[in-house]
């Protein structure tokens, strides 16, 4: 393994290990404002499509999400 390969990998690791950690803050309740900020402005997204009659849009909304999340976690 050259340098840079190496440097990736610890790169990789580094990425996995703070999604872990955000994950991890997620399920215990302790997030950073930032983060708590962006969830809950998500959130509100949905809440603002189903209140709206838009469920379909909600539901699509929040595939979107999941799969970007999805991508995010498997790249890094």
């Amino acid at each position: 393994m050259d340098l840079e390969e190496y440097k990736a990998e610890i790169e990789k690791r580094r990425r996995m290990a703070e999604l872990y950690r955000k994950l991890e803050g997620l399920s215990k309740g302790k997030l950073s404002e930032e983060e708590e900020q962006v969830i809950k402005a998500r959130t509100e997204t949905i809440t603002k499509l189903i209140e709206l009659g838009r469920d379909d849009l909600a539901e699509l909304y929040i595939e979107k999400l999941l799969e970007t999340w999805v991508k995010t976690f498997l790249t890094s």
